[in-house]
């Protein structure tokens, strides 16, 4: 019973983000270690991905991304003259729904250290492509299955431009 409620949030969160006009089409890479063999850093064990530094990234799906608005942490930066918002802000929030519907075998979930690519467009392949990692997940609800969302950084060396 008491998982009915997230569980209706989630797919109610889902219908949201897909048919969102604000909402972005995409895709996830997952970071893969190169090395095989547990890594140590001075004898001692490394405790994620994020110590290594020989590493590739792998494709996980295509998703949708609809970018939130923390309302009491996340301000939008004023340019100069303050008529118009900065857009040199370097942490986003995404609500990521992966394409595969919730109950679908190819799933895959959205972790940290993932890459998050928006594309600008509806050509994929000659449309922009805006890079973000996922540095943090959070949650908005404390009941199990959470509905989270994503905190990124931008990380515009990896943008694929096309223009």
């Amino acid at each position: 019973m008491l998982n009915s409620v997230p569980n209706s949030v989630n797919k109610l969160l889902r219908s949201v983000v897909v048919n969102h006009p604000n909402s972005w089409g995409g895709y996830i890479l997952e970071k893969q270690l190169a090395a095989t063999a547990p890594q140590t850093l001075g004898g001692i064990g490394l405790i994620s991905n994020e110590d290594e530094d020989d590493y590739t990234y792998a494709l996980k799906g295509e998703c949708y991304a609809l970018p939130v608005y923390d309302g009491a942490g996340q301000a939008y930066t004023m340019g100069e003259n303050t008529n118009m918002t900065g857009f040199d802000a370097q942490e986003f929030r995404f609500i990521i729904e992966p394409e595969p519907d919730l109950d679908a075998v190819d799933r895959f979930e959205v972790k940290k250290t993932d890459l998050l690519f928006l594309v600008i467009g509806t050509d994929v392949q000659a449309s922009p492509h805006v890079a973000y990692e996922i540095v943090e997940v959070e949650s908005v609800n404390n009941i199990p299955p959470f509905t989270v969302r994503y905190v990124t950084n931008r990380r515009s060396d990896l943008d694929i431009n096309t223009l």
